[in-house]
């Protein structure tokens, strides 16, 4: 019963004791980066390098990646891991390719790499565009989700915001206020007019740092309504001062 394969897409790996002990205290070259890699569990046991090191070890307990590297290019099947690029001390890519029967090592079949001392094994693109379209599809079902939660009624005869910001929460600093509803109400025109005579000191204005942003548009909103009820009568007047009628005259503004 062949046992399943250890997913190590979600681990890396990493051994401070060993570079330590190195002269430099770090990844100096690839091949120490090589030496490094093979301690990781992302090694093949199966691997041309490890076959390569199992038998030269036996003459040669120094063996290492300096010398494999000029073992393996007489290798005619199998894996191997080289080191494709280098950044030292702190990035190296590490390649698996498959070794074909007339010599060849153009497919790769796995990549990893060093960076900073742990060892990571990277994505594929499969991976990487899915996480990424994961992402992206979560994103726009939270963003869908707010939108619907804040639509406003709809309604023709009044005006409306649809504001895309969650609404607020209530706190211990504004309880025992009169609460007012965010969203724009229909005002009758006596109710403008009542609200225009309200007299400053019991009437709350826009800029009231006590009120929230929605509490201001609407303060704002029902005084804009009710300037403008107040201009319309002014303006009626003035016309009717200008042009008296015969029965009902009046004085003819200069």
């Amino acid at each position: 019963m062949t046992e399943p394969e250890l997913d190590l897409s979600h681990i890396h790996w990493s051994s401070p004791e060993w570079i330590y002990h190195l002269p430099t205290r770090t990844l100096s070259n690839p091949d120490e980066a090589l030496d490094y890699f093979a301690l990781s569990p992302f090694w093949d046991v199966k691997s041309n390098n490890h076959a390569l090191r199992t038998q030269r070890r036996v003459f040669d307990p120094l063996y290492g990646a300096a010398q494999e590297r000029l073992d393996l290019p007489s290798f005619r099947g199998g894996f191997e891991y080289v080191v494709s690029h280098s950044r030292a001390p702190s990035l190296y890519l590490i390649q698996r390719r498959e070794v074909q029967s007339d010599g060849s090592r153009v497919d790769i079949n796995g990549m990893f790499f060093i960076l900073d001392g742990k060892v990571y094994l990277a994505p594929s693109l499969f991976d990487v565009i899915n996480t990424r379209l994961k992402n992206a599809n979560h994103l726009l079902v939270e963003a869908f989700a707010s939108l619907s939660a804040s639509r406003p009624p709809a309604n023709p005869r009044i005006p409306s915001s649809w504001r895309s910001l969650p609404p607020p929460t209530a706190s211990t600093s504004t309880a025992g206020r009169l609460s007012i509803p965010l969203t724009p109400m229909l005002v009758r025109q006596d109710s403008m007019e009542a609200t225009a005579s309200v007299t400053p000191n019991n009437a709350a204005t826009a800029d009231d740092p006590s009120l929230d942003e929605g509490q201001s548009d609407l303060l704002l909103y029902n005084a804009l309504q009710a300037s403008r009820s107040k201009l319309e009568q002014l303006g009626k007047q003035a016309r009717q001062a200008q042009n008296p009628s015969p029965e009902n005259p009046g004085r003819k503004l200069v």
